[in-house]
């Protein structure tokens, strides 16, 4: 992690920290500069490299983690909480934490002494809709992939690629393998408790078409200790990637150079979309597309409320989130398929991109569908093409039909925890229970027991874990004159 504190009274000014900070791939960047009397600091257009900032008494503090700028006493920002409990990321600029925000995409933030700070909002890059018909949209995608990755190489060091039988790292797979590219390895994570492995099962297929290694990572019986670690590394901005620790150590251990396949299928192959939501996005009626969102997504979410006591409830209310979640739907509401912008700019900017540019940081990671000339185009894709969600799948078919009679994973596919799972799980969250308090909230405890006894129920234990954290943090960073026991 890295982090700036300025300050500047009467002539003074006191700096602590990284004063020359760059994160940097082909594709897109981060970085600040302080030169002793002023700073500048910048995202790229998109903003995928997550930098934070907070005003302070007479100064700024920058930092790549929102934690590096918590203070004594620092308040929760309840709406940017009370939407992230009911879809699973963080939208605009929002963090868990009041005062503390993200760099918007292609922002610029200012500081001296004299006039204090100032943050240029970059405003989010829309291009006008695609014209061009279906088959040759579909060849333009597959050329201009095969560039962006050709403008990655040459490549230095071990190159490895993690391989999911989805369409974002197979298209990335094959424009490598006809480029000449061969990895050291592809590989393949399965997947906690709750999802089907068939990303390890098709994966395995398609390396073995592409004549490469290919090495399949197990997850821990007891995964828990990874939730709470991917909560830490997060920084409290995500409630996924729990079961990405075995794949990122591996990685670490083994390669020095990785593709990552973001902003892939959410930008052509019309993930998280349909007809009617788009109708009524560009309709203008925000109230609904609001509780849709709210409604696709609740599955995934639950189990926070059993943490929670009323007062804390009622800040996080259903009303709170929908009037912050309007706010944000707004700002889309220009863009010719306004839903898949308003999912690029939310759930991938701030959740997805925590993997390659947070977790994996330390290796070089290329990101060829965030390239300048790809992205820009599948931005253009209007809803036409890509609504029937086929468009990705097409593209690769049509660009490598020799590939053709290897599957693709079926997206939304669910497996059941059997009781003995069930078990292992609740035995597993006994001791961080214990150690954020939760025997004090007896609706909690009746469903872990229920769990522990390998009862037939769904909670996401990511939620509830992020949520009894954050509220751990909360009460110890109140003032010694504040109320104890606030969400006791």
């Amino acid at each position: 992690m890295s982090a700036l504190y300025l300050s500047g009274r009467g002539g003074r000014i006191e700096a602590r920290g990284r004063t020359h900070y760059s994160l940097r791939n082909t594709q897109t960047y981060s970085e600040w500069d302080w030169d002793g009397e002023r700073l500048h600091a910048r995202v790229c257009a998109l903003g995928v490299h997550p930098v934070f900032w907070r005003a302070r008494p007479h100064g700024v503090a920058l930092a790549t983690s929102p934690l590096e700028l918590l203070e004594e006493g620092f308040e929760l920002d309840y709406p940017a909480l009370a939407v992230f409990l009911r879809l699973g990321f963080f939208i605009g600029e929002d963090t868990p934490f009041a005062g503390v925000k993200q760099l918007a995409p292609g922002s610029v933030l200012r500081w001296d002494a004299e006039r204090g700070v100032r943050v240029e909002d970059g405003g989010l890059p829309y291009n006008p809709p695609c014209t061009l018909a279906r088959t040759q949209a579909m060849d333009r995608y597959a050329a201009l992939l095969r560039a962006a990755v050709e403008r990655c190489l040459p490549l230095e060091g071990r190159l490895c690629v993690p391989l999911s039988g989805g369409r974002d790292s197979r298209h990335i797979a094959l424009a490598l393998h006809a480029l000449g590219v061969r990895p050291q390895a592809y590989v393949t994570l399965m997947h906690l408790p709750g999802r089907p492995d068939e990303d390890a099962r098709i994966a395995t297929l398609l390396a073995a078409a592409l004549g490469t290694p290919h090495v399949v990572l197990p997850q821990p019986r007891f995964y828990v200790r990874n939730i709470l670690r991917n909560l830490r590394e997060c920084a409290m901005c995500a409630d996924e990637h729990a079961q990405l620790p075995p794949l990122t150590d591996w990685l670490r251990a083994n390669a020095d150079v990785v593709f990552d396949g973001i902003g892939g299928d959410v930008m052509s192959a019309g993930l998280f979309q349909s007809a009617e939501v788009h109708e009524w996005y560009r309709r203008g009626e925000l109230k609904r597309v609001a509780a849709r969102l709210f409604h696709d997504w609740r599955s995934s979410v639950r189990g926070w409320q059993h943490a929670v006591d009323d007062d804390l409830a009622r800040r996080l209310s259903d009303e709170i989130a929908t009037e912050r979640l309007l706010v944000e739907l707004e700002r889309h509401r220009g863009h010719h398929n306004p839903l898949r912008s308003f999912y690029f700019w939310n759930r991938t900017r701030r959740e997805i991109a925590l993997q390659p540019f947070v977790l994996f940081q330390g290796l070089r990671v290329d990101t060829p569908y965030l390239d300048e000339a790809v992205w820009n185009f599948l931005d253009s894709l209007p809803f036409e093409l890509v609504g029937d969600q086929r468009f990705h799948t097409d593209t690769i078919l049509r660009a490598y039909p020799e590939f053709a009679h290897i599957p693709f994973e079926t997206k939304g596919a669910r497996r059941h925890m059997g009781p003995v799972q069930r078990m292992l799980l609740g035995a597993s969250l006994a001791p961080s229970l214990i150690r954020y308090g939760a025997w004090r909230r007896p609706p909690l405890m009746l469903r872990w027991l229920r769990l522990l006894a390998g009862v037939r129920i769904w909670w996401n234990p990511n939620m509830l874990l992020y949520m009894l954290a954050l509220m751990r943090m909360n009460e110890r960073a109140l003032p010694r004159h504040a109320p104890q026991g606030r969400y006791a």
